[in-house]
């Protein structure tokens, strides 16, 4: 797992108090638990920038998973504060429930540059 993005993983943890992680596991336990997933990234003149789309995925309600939503979007918007991040901005947030698994999930879209 690259650097920034464990460092992404450990700061939702931390805020959220859910599991995060950046893979989906088979026989998870938890009936809630954030993903990230990067998407993209680039490396300009030396600066570098990611893309990150983080679900927040809930078996329980759709509401449960728009409030875990909520809540990454409240950290996230602190992520900026970093001593490492740049620039933190949220690119788009939808509902994005699996309707074969009807897994409840919403997803977040974030750019970050980072120093």
């Amino acid at each position: 797992m690259a650097t920034r993005e464990a460092k992404l993983i450990a700061y939702l943890h931390e805020k959220t108090g859910l599991p995060v992680s950046n893979t989906k596991e088979a026989g998870r336990t938890s009936e809630e638990y954030i993903l990230v997933q990067r998407t993209n990234g680039s490396r300009v003149n030396k600066i570098d920038s990611r893309t990150y789309a983080i679900q927040s995925i809930s078996s329980i309600s759709k509401l449960r998973a728009a409030k875990i939503d909520e809540t990454v979007v409240e950290a996230m918007e602190l992520y900026e504060n970093e001593p490492y991040i740049s620039k933190c901005g949220l690119n788009s947030d939808y509902d994005f429930t699996d309707a074969n698994t009807k897994e409840f999930r919403y997803q977040s879209v974030y750019d970050i540059v980072y120093f």
